[in-house]
């Protein structure tokens, strides 16, 4: 027997089936009469159409007179989907990272919404397959943590695009990696929260990354000097204002396995056993079938009813709703720094 796995018990089930057994499947058994032609799937109940998730309406809550409940800093516009709040206002959401056994608080970092943390995982970690010698995942990663974020940009964000978020920022082992930090980000708009849509995804338009400032956004983890950190102050503080220097906050909110979510029981034994968690080429795993389809739109939403509901398990009644990337309304970069 070559996988190790059982079947991932949060997924929906007819659309992944986690890290199974890696056994031959059994026969088809003999067929019978043809099946009548299956009518067109009809939309769940509440499913938003693309235009009124792009106005701001939450997942799910869409009425058939198209109105809707709107997302965080997003307000109803009287007939169907929705506008603008008016100003920046305070929001709460979560977000997500990777990380191995030992990292550090967020801050001067890049986070995702549930949807590109999954995007991400499934682009840029489990198709490296098994590092050696250990037989692990690339950075030793082995879980999604969450984070809690309280959140209030400046106006001058709202001002320039109506937005409540602003430009985002990459960053890489606590620096910012854009050729002009300042001239497009810090100047004209202070220290605040960015965001990048991923809507050519398959996860949808809630995919996406935000930036987080923290001080000394200038410079690596080990040089932030006590006088960098002074004259660059970056954004997080105890509670968001509004102001330049004082525009969000964020608290751990829990953490599951990859394993746990995946379905594998032990991941250096699925990997000696010669299993893939996911083959880029082939678009499947081997000994796994969680992340099988990377464009397949219902896999995805799969996968990531599998995440809300490890989390929702572990962590009840703590679900935040998720706003939308308003400053990037255009389609997404690719380049995100790891």
């Amino acid at each position: 027997m070559r996988g190790v796995c059982v079947v991932a018990s949060f997924a929906a089930t007819l659309v992944l089936q986690g890290c199974g057994s890696g056994k031959s499947p059994s026969p088809s058994p003999s067929p019978g009469p043809s099946p009548s032609p299956s009518p067109s799937p009809t939309p769940a109940p509440g499913h938003c159409s693309d235009a009124l998730l792009e106005s701001g309406c939450a997942e799910g809550s869409c009425k058939a007179d198209s109105s809707c409940e709107c997302v965080p800093g997003k307000r109803s516009n009287g007939h169907g989907g929705c506008m603008a709040e008016g100003s920046t206002v305070n929001l709460e959401f979560h977000v997500y990272r990777v990380a191995s056994k030992e990292y550090n608080d967020i801050g001067n970092d890049n986070v995702a919404s549930a949807r590109g943390i999954l995007n991400y995982l499934h682009t840029q970690v489990v198709q490296a397959g098994c590092q050696p010698p250990s037989n692990t995942r690339p950075k030793g990663v082995d879980r999604v943590v969450r984070y809690k974020v309280t959140m209030h940009n400046t106006q001058q964000v709202y001002n320039t695009r109506q937005s409540q978020f602003g430009p985002f920022v990459a960053f890489s082992n606590g620096k910012c990696m854009d050729a002009d930090c300042d001239g497009t980000a810090w100047t004209p708009y202070g220290y605040v929260v960015g965001c990048q849509s991923q809507r050519d995804t398959a996860y949808g338009v809630d995919a996406m990354w935000m930036s987080l400032p923290g001080s000394c956004p200038s410079k690596e983890f080990s040089g932030k000097t006590e006088a960098c950190k002074l004259e660059q102050p970056g954004g997080e503080c105890s509670s968001p204002t509004g102001s330049r220097t004082c525009t969000w906050t964020a608290e751990k909110d829990g953490e599951i396995m990859i394993d746990e979510l995946e379905g594998i029981t032990n991941y250096q034994a699925f990997c000696l056993a010669g299993n893939v968690e996911y083959d880029a080429a082939a678009d499947k795993g081997t000994g796994c079938s969680f992340w099988d389809g990377v464009a397949n739109k219902s896999a995805a939403e799969g996968r990531v009813d599998a995440l809300e509901k490890l989390f929702e398990s572990k962590f009840p009644n703590t679900t935040l709703a998720v706003p939308i990337c308003d400053w990037d309304q255009v389609g997404a970069q690719e380049a995100i720094v790891a």
